[in-house]
């Protein structure tokens, strides 16, 4: 029930509230009878308007049923009497009070100006009545509120029906005496409380509910030096030291039943101790005590002693976490109790996961049983004990994997419970070190290498068995000596200084040296010198590893040699000779000197070599190394560059003169029969002539010109020398030049076929017809065959060259064919080189498939020269030519060495007379024996014989008197272009011809 009260004009929701002074009142629950009682009289009273407000329908039909004579019927407008509402339907808002803290049961709130009471807070469950002024709170006991009522002229004590009210006063009389003997009791029994608490040896303090200090014993003003000053103040939480301070005022804004807090308290000269506050409420009822009493306990001395036990401790668990073994405490159960953070490393669990575990998880499977065993021996006979010394103990880690361990047992009793302390102690890189030093040692005994350990003095302390064999020392000879005892004159003293310097200064030094060898001779070593330093960075050892070098700068020799030098002829190769060349260059260009560089091929050796084999082909070079070596002067070099080259570089000549002299003798001497064991051989040599400093001045550019000089003496007929000339170059980067238009041409269908007709003499018809490929320069006009066939040669180019010739003349007797002109075979001539391509005959099989032209109606023509001196290789490809079909023909017959044999071997169908022996036909004798007996020769084997290069009218006339049938020259028709040919088989052979 809360009541409330306003004045006029406050509050305007409805015309009721504004005839004067008002009390509400509200129920939450049906009021008692003293409710009741002060309800009715305030009723009587008539002074002011009662306004009930409740919070159910229940309680709102209760009160219109008990208050039924005061109610006010709704039409009327002034508060006289009594109006009851429910809470749902009131819109007023009641005021609180800033003493207030939780809702009433009773409330009445009264006009400021008719008293200083503002509002009475009646609690029901005891027997006071908390009045609100405006200076405070004040504790008045509940019968007091009749004489309030009678003071604010509220009722009215001698009308009959306010005998409530002096029933009221009669009860409030009885309670202050009682109040004011209960009063002077406990004044009594706080002075005697005080009394006693000045004698304790804590700090008393006395707080109320605010936690402000309303009494501070002697001791605690006396320690602290704080006094009550400025009104009864005492600056209490000053003294506490933070962050105490702060759970102190923490407690205050959310007070419980008692608080124990450890705290420093500041004494008088400002020093810090610690104590122990307890704080308790002196009422029993929670959340509405008005004291608390606190009680301060030095605990300096024992905060101290407990101090020092905790940092004893930690610095033992520290001392034991550090240790670098894993140290396990295991109880009688073999359950590990505490481990350390050592063992996380070890074994890979957490603490928390490896405390409370049996310590038989950090063993094998296979050690475990027996384990169990062993422990149960030990908690009976617990002692010292060492593990896994002299025998391999394993433990096992969180991931599985074994590692070795050494063991320590140690018993300890603490609190009448027996422990085992266990130290584990990974052993595994002491393992490996120790391997490791085993293999060194084995290493050091058994390596090939010589090791020799020095002292800081580069005194011996020992050697292996290699270094004993390599310097034939023993190990008791050399050790304690210095090691200079094996220094050789081979260096000088300068050598070794710089040697150990720079050995002390980067720990390292490697390189050749030479040593004494203890039967007095020098060898030459790789010396790989390391140093050794101790923890001050002072050198301590040094370890000198040796292996012998003997061997090896014999074969560098070899290496060399062979790198520089001519095995065959022993004389300088190019590299040596080039290197030579740029020095004698350099001083040339010092001294104003001239040089005059020869460049020499050996005429037809190729055809030596390949007809005697590689013996006397070899023989014949070293007698020709020989001759020049003997021509020239001894500060001359000769070299050899390749097979059959080579070049001499003349340092003493005063110009060409003298070169032309040294020349002339070297073609002399080259001229002359070599003697190989087979009889006497002759050769010539083509010698190039290049000068320093008219014809370059470096080394390539003398060579190039020198090569140029000599190409020049094969065109001129070999067995001669020629000095370069500048047309030479010219003449050079011309045929360069050809050469890339000439692969132009082919891409680009620059060249074209020209056929020259091969006739029957003896019927006058055409058998058939040679191509003979021409080339058509877009800048330089026609170029003969003579002037590109050669660079298509020397180049890769003469195989699409000869692809796209026998292509084109396929692709041509296809369209005669289809034209019905009558052409019996077209002859092509292929290169040796084209022949000896791996994949020529399928190429040619190509050709004929895509051309759709037949085989058997293409004659290849191959030179005599190629026939006669390849090997069964190009025999086994002309096999596989004819037997595509294809006729085979041998060119310029009668021009080289010709063999029987091998023409018996070959699958040749044809031979055509060389046109040099046709020239003089009839009148030399020589050349009509050689036709005839060509002709006879063809005869006899069967074969065809095309005489070529026929121009006069005696020539035919022979030939036809000898039998010739097939004959092919001007007298008959020049070369001509496929269309010329077309219409001269129609003017002249008005017939066609399968």
């Amino acid at each position: 029930m809360a009541l409330n009260r306003t004045t006029a004009g406050q509050h305007t929701t409805n015309s009721a509230q504004e005839a004067g002074d008002e009390l509400w009142i509200r129920l939450d629950t049906v009021p008692s009878s003293e409710q009741q009682d002060l309800i009715d009289t305030l009723l009587q009273s008539g002074k002011l308007a009662i306004l009930l407000l409740v919070e159910t329908a229940e309680i709102k039909k209760w009160c219109t049923h008990h208050y039924a004579p005061w109610l006010i019927a709704a039409e009327r407008q002034s508060l006289t009497g009594l109006t009851i509402t429910l809470s749902a339907d009131a819109n007023e808002v009641f005021p609180q009070g800033p003493s207030l803290t939780q809702l009433p049961t009773l409330s009445l709130v009264l006009p400021n100006e008719r008293s200083l009471i503002i509002q009475l807070q009646c609690h029901q469950e005891r027997d006071y009545i908390d009045v609100l002024t405006t200076w405070g709170n004040a504790l008045v006991p509940k019968e007091d509120i009749a004489s309030l009522l009678l003071q604010l002229s509220l009722i009215d004590i001698t009308q009959e029906e306010h005998a409530a009210v002096q029933l009221l006063l009669e009860r409030q009389r009885l309670v202050v005496e009682h109040y004011l003997a209960s009063e002077n009791y406990l004044q009594i029994s706080e002075r005697s409380l005080r009394r006693v608490a000045e004698t304790l040896p804590q700090l008393m303090l006395e707080f109320n509910a605010n936690g402000e200090c309303i009494y501070a014993s002697q001791q605690w003003q006396s320690y602290t030096g704080v006094c009550f000053l400025d009104g009864d103040v005492c600056d209490w939480l000053a003294t506490i030291a933070q962050p105490e301070r702060q759970v102190f005022i923490e407690h205050w804004n959310n007070p419980q039943a008692s608080a124990g807090i450890e705290c420093k308290i500041r004494d008088h000269s400002g020093g810090y101790h610690w104590f122990s506050a307890r704080i308790t409420p002196l009422d029993d009822v929670p959340n509405e005590q008005t004291k608390w009493v606190g009680s301060f306990t030095d605990i300096e001395t024992l905060k101290q002693g407990q101090f020092s036990l905790e940092q004893s401790q930690a610095r033992v668990s520290n001392i034991i976490d550090t240790m670098p073994e894993a140290i396990l405490l295991v109880d009688e159960n073999g359950l590990i109790v505490k481990a350390n953070k050592r063992s996380e490393e070890v074994f890979g669990y957490r603490q928390d996961e490896i405390e409370q575990q049996p310590v038989e998880v950090l063993l094998p499977e296979r050690y475990r049983s027996h384990h169990v065993h062993l422990r149960g021996e030990y908690t009976t006979q617990p002692s010292i004990r060492m593990m896994g010394v002299g025998r391999d103990l394993y433990a096992l880690d969180k991931q599985g994997r074994e590692f070795p361990v050494e063991v320590a047992l140690a018993p300890l009793v603490e609190a009448d419970q027996h422990y085992a302390v266990v130290s584990i102690a990974d052993i595994t890189k002491r393992k490996e070190a120790d391997a490791e030093l085993i293999l060194a040692a084995n290493v050091f005994s058994s390596t090939m290498d010589g090791v020799m350990i020095l002292d800081a003095e580069r005194r011996v302390v020992k050697i292996n068995a290699a270094f004993e064999q390599i310097l034939g020392y023993k190990n008791r000879d050399i050790v304690g000596k210095g090691i200079a005892m094996l220094r050789t004159e081979k260096h000088s003293k300068e050598f070794y200084l710089e040697l150990w310097d720079i050995a002390r200064e980067t720990g390292r030094w490697q390189g050749e040296i030479w040593q004494r060898h203890t039967k007095g001779f020098d060898t030459p070593l790789w010396l790989s010198l390391t140093t050794i330093y101790n923890h001050n960075g002072q050198v301590e050892r040094f370890i000198a590893t040796v292996y012998d070098i003997s061997e090896q700068l014999q074969a560098q020799k070899r290496i060399h040699y062979l790198a520089h030098y001519d095995v065959l002829t022993n004389l300088p190769n190019r590299t040596l000779f080039l290197e030579q060349f740029e020095q004698f260059l350099s001083q040339a260009k010092q001294n104003e000197q001239c040089l005059a560089l020869l460049f020499v091929d050996l005429d037809n050796f190729k055809q030596v070599n390949d007809t005697y084999g590689h013996p006397v082909g070899d023989k014949l070079l070293c007698q020709a190394a020989e001759r020049m070596q003997a021509v020239v002067s001894e500060n001359d070099i000769v070299s050899r560059h390749s097979g059959d080259e080579f070049a001499l570089l003349l340092r003493s000549v005063d110009g060409e003169k003298q070169a032309s002299k040294i020349a002339t003798a070297i073609c002399a001497e080259l001229a002359k029969p070599f003697d190989v064991g087979r009889g006497d051989f002759f050769i010539s040599a083509s010698v190039g002539i290049a000068c320093f400093p008219n014809d370059g001045l470096d080394a390539n550019i003398l060579l190039q010109r020198a090569d140029l000089a000599m190409y020049r003496s094969k065109e001129l007929g070999r067995n001669q020398y020629h000095f370069y000339r500048e047309e030479m170059s010219e003449h050079i980067q011309e045929r360069t030049e050809l050469q890339a238009d000439l692969r132009i041409a082919i891409e680009q269908n620059q060249l074209v076929l020209f056929y020259q007709p091969v006739l029957d003499i003896m019927t006058g018809d055409c058998a058939g017809v040679e191509a003979l490929v021409r080339w058509n320069h877009p800048t330089k006009g026609m170029i003969p065959p003579m002037k590109f066939i050669p660079l298509a040669e020397e180049g890769a180019l003469i195989h699409p060259l000869g692809e796209w010739v026998l292509k084109r003349a396929c692709e041509q007797w296809v369209t005669w064919y289809e034209q019905e002109v009558a052409v019996g075979f077209v002859s092509v001539n292929v290169s040796g080189k084209q022949v000896m391509h791996s994949d020529f005959v399928n190429i040619a099989n190509g050709i004929f498939a895509q051309t759709k032209c037949p085989a058997n109606h293409i004659l290849v023509e191959l030179t005599e020269s190629f026939v006669m001196h390849e090997s069964e290789l190009a025999i086994s490809r002309l096999h596989q030519l004819r037997n595509l079909g294809v006729g085979i023909a041998i060119d310029d017959f009668g021009t080289g060495y010709s063999s029987l044999s091998y023409l018996k071997r070959l699958p040749v169908t044809k031979l055509k007379l060389d046109r040099s022996f046709v020239n003089d036909l009839p009148t030399d004798a020589n050349d009509v024996a050689i036709t005839r007996a060509i002709h006879r020769l063809g005869e006899a084997v069967g074969l065809e014989v095309i005489a070529e290069g026929v121009e006069t009218q005696e020539q035919h006339h022979f030939l036809f008197d000898e039998g010739f049938t097939l004959c092919q020259g001007y007298l008959y028709a020049k070369p001509m272009s496929a269309e010329q040919l077309t219409q001269f088989m129609t003017q002249h052979f008005n017939r066609n011809k399968d």
